[in-house]
């Protein structure tokens, strides 16, 4: 379309008023400015990453927090891997007192940069200490196996994790998937000993801590308590003895409120079999969840069928339980004083000798004050109890881990 020629006709001779004719002459300057401006961009083009890396250096060793947080920001939004730009930046918010932003930085490093592992160790501290988001840390913790399985100490806080929060079957699975991707910490090995009974000195100060960012937490309401009670009762302050009855009254209103967890169950039914109390074990059996496969909650299961005289089915029991964990002492004693009572005097003679030194190396472990400070001895002595127990997933293990430290057993 041809534009009409418009040059010979003239507009009425209107003066405009002064600041109309100033205001015209501003904006007529800011476009040429911006004209100027843009071109002058569009011809440099974004800054290289090496600028904003040295310039955010300079800018975290001088602990300049506010200008690093408005670089990095900037760096993240033109770089094409913004990797180093969010952990600049999650360090200025964290400097800042802002650590819920930091964690949502630091998860925004792609997957596939190789300082995303680095980012997730960050994030998962700040999980577990300043936010007390423990559940999605261990939700962390997980995907920090799942990139890189090697790494132990990803392990070692998992398992101590479920370990603190007596979570038995979770806790014996991370150890499994430790031990699979050769990565099982040396503590791995005390817990795997110790799990027929988990206790912990501080258990009750990390799940009263946990239970404070979820308060209704079946989880940590239920290690909880479990936990203080057996506190109180190793407690020599007639105090806190006095005290006992209102914990057991939570006990049994936490019973009441989850009557299938077998965190609970398993308390309650050991108290009763110490009290000797068959029909009380034979209540709590019946609340037990379906097809569970607890290798403690089994071995009392046959304890109760022992008290009936139904010796064939408590031995069916014990042996289902040494399946689900072959390195429970106490099950290798109950299983040498059924075949006793079967007649099955070999087999006994030869469930109590494993059951012997499964119950003299857990009283040694239960001595060490730092579960990882487990000797290279006590870990052979291990290994061959495992082997004993049949048990030659975990006597390799720990040879092959002996073997890696320069370790060779005798």
């Amino acid at each position: 379309m041809t534009t009409p020629d418009l040059s010979n006709v003239r507009a009425p001779a209107v003066q405009k008023p002064h600041w109309i004719r100033r205001r015209r002459t501003a904006l007529v300057c800011v476009a040429i400015l911006a004209t100027i401006s843009g071109g002058l961009l569009w011809r440099r083009g974004p800054r290289p990453d090496a600028d904003y890396r040295t310039e955010c250096r300079k800018l975290s060793d001088d602990s300049a927090w506010g200008e690093l947080r408005l670089l990095a920001s900037e760096w993240s939004e033109v770089s094409v891997m913004p990797d180093e730009a969010y952990l600049y930046l999650a360090e200025s918010q964290l400097e800042s007192g802002e650590p819920l932003l930091a964690l949502e930085t630091l998860l925004k490093v792609p997957a596939k940069s190789p300082r995303s592992f680095a980012a997730l160790i960050t994030a998962c501290n700040l999980q577990f200490g300043d936010l007390n988001r423990p559940l999605d840390g261990v939700e962390t913790l997980k995907l920090m196996i799942q990139r890189k399985p090697s790494s132990i100490s990803s392990h070692q806080r998992l398992i101590f994790f479920y370990a603190v929060t007596l979570q038995r079957n979770l806790m014996l699975a991370a150890i499994d998937d430790a031990i699979k991707a050769q990565a099982e910490p040396p503590d791995a090995y005390v817990y795997l000993m110790l799990s027929d009974h988990l206790s912990f000195t501080n258990g009750f100060t990390k799940n009263s801590e946990w239970l404070r960012s979820d308060p209704d937490s079946e989880v940590f309401q239920t290690a909880r308590i479990v936990q203080l009670i057996e506190n109180v009762e190793a407690a020599e302050s007639p105090t806190a003895k006095a005290a006992l009855g209102k914990y057991l009254e939570t006990f049994e209103e936490l019973l009441q409120k989850f009557p299938q967890n077998t965190v609970l169950l398993r308390f309650a039914i050991e108290r009763a079999v110490v009290q000797f109390d068959v029909e009380k074990v034979g209540r709590f059996v019946k609340q037990l969840p379906p097809g569970n496969r607890d290798s403690v909650l089994l071995r009392q299961r046959a304890w109760l069928k022992f008290q009936l005289d139904a010796f064939d089915e408590c031995q069916e029991l014990l042996n289902q339980s040494l399946s689900e964990n072959a390195l429970d002492w106490h099950t290798w004693h109950e299983l040498s004083v059924c075949r006793r009572r079967l007649g099955e005097i070999d087999g006994a003679k030869q469930a109590s000798k494993i059951a012997l030194v499964g119950k003299a190396l857990r009283k040694g472990l239960l001595q060490m004050e730092d579960a990882s400070a487990i000797t290279g001895d006590t870990l052979e002595q291990f290994a061959r109890y495992a082997e004993s127990c049949g048990d030659t997933r975990v006597s390799s293990a720990i040879l092959t881990r002996l073997h890696s430290l320069g370790q060779v057993p005798n």
